[in-house]
């Protein structure tokens, strides 16, 4: 798919553009107008990964900007020619200004939906971070595995387990890594391999986390509400009682 769009697609667009000035009919020219920012709607089922961001989303971004200008120099002629308007040359400037105008609108979309993929991604692992820990400091060992993964790998000192998730149409690949003797645990979240986000943890071990190389403000345990909280407390409650009476009893 990377390998059409590159040598087929962007060629038939550069040459539309390059062609659009010689356009006198209308029909033809709005075939020439919107074929250009409609194509770019194909970004959708297209993630911005490492193997596509160089060949698709750059040159994209690219014409986004472009179209930018494009758009603040046509408006400024159409400005300066306002009293022409009604005529054919101010028509077809007005038709012309449609393509930046679109480019701009659906790459400003699509741009925006990847950051809000990344950032779901980002709260899912997270999340998954914390409860993982929570299970941790609770049960003072951490789960081999996530119950309903695939196994990678198994041995008797790691276990590893890998997943899928998918938000608003984009899919990241998770992998949860346990080092059993250091009661030790590691999250890592991949999307497209542009976009990693680790958390680390374990047994008597604070809970850390990067994304793409950079430390990350986990905070506390503000992901949970108010009634999760109240039964983690009561549940430590119990813990501590049932350790302490399980001491006198032992004699200690």
């Amino acid at each position: 798919m990377n390998g059409i769009f590159l040598f087929l697609i962007w060629p038939i667009i550069l040459l539309i553009v390059f062609l659009t000035h010689r356009v006198k009919r209308r029909s033809v020219l709005w075939i020439f107008v919107l074929t250009p920012p409609l194509s770019l709607l194909s970004l959708w089922w297209i993630p911005n990964a490492r193997n596509t961001m160089h060949f698709i989303w750059v040159p994209a971004i690219i014409a986004m900007w472009i179209s930018v200008v494009s758009s603040l120099v046509r408006i400024c002629i159409i400005a300066q020619d306002w009293n022409k308007r009604a005529s054919d040359k101010g028509r077809i400037r007005l038709i012309k200004l449609v393509r930046p105008i679109m480019v701009v609108l659906i790459m400003g979309g699509m741009i925006a939906r990847e950051r809000i993929a990344n950032e779901l991604f980002m709260k899912y692992s997270m999340e998954l971070g914390h409860r993982i820990q929570e299970i941790c400091d609770l049960e003072g060992k951490c789960p081999k595995k996530i119950e309903g993964w695939d196994v990678i790998e198994e041995n008797p000192t790691f276990c590893a387990s890998g997943s899928s998730i998918t938000k608003i149409g984009r899919k990241a690949s998770v992998r949860y890594e346990n080092t059993i003797r250091a009661n030790e645990f590691e999250i890592i979240v991949n999307y497209g391999n542009m976009a990693y986000y680790n958390f680390r943890g374990g047994v008597r071990r604070n809970l850390t986390a990067t994304g793409n190389g950079q430390s990350i403000d986990i905070g506390s345990e503000e992901i949970f509400d108010e009634e999760e909280k109240k039964l983690k407390k009561e549940i430590m409650e119990k813990i501590r009682e049932y350790k302490e009476r399980e001491n006198k009893g032992s004699g200690f």
